[in-house]
């Protein structure tokens, strides 16, 4: 779970067969991934409002995409390297 009123990291990785979600670098979950690879595409993409419908009462400071499924390893070396600008 996040805390309320604090910065929180939270990071979901995915490849061809497993998701894992993490929360301030602890790995809180993990499951199999059962909708394969995503696919390359050119249409919009919406952060903070998910599948409900219902948008993000927050704040987003950081949003990173990659081309591939990070290791712990280094989602561990990405929220060490900006645990201190949030006071984590």
């Amino acid at each position: 779970t996040t805390l309320p009123n604090r910065w929180n990291m939270l990071v979901t990785t995915r490849d061809t067969s497993q998701v894992n979600w993490y929360v301030n670098n602890t790995n809180v979950g993990s499951a199999s991934n059962l909708y394969g690879t995503l696919a390359n595409t050119t249409s919009n993409i919406t952060i903070g409002n998910g599948y409900t419908g219902i948008p993000w009462v927050g704040r987003i400071a950081i949003v990173q995409a990659y081309n591939k499924a990070l290791t712990a390893a280094e989602v561990s070396q990405n929220f060490n390297a900006q645990k201190g600008r949030f006071g984590l």
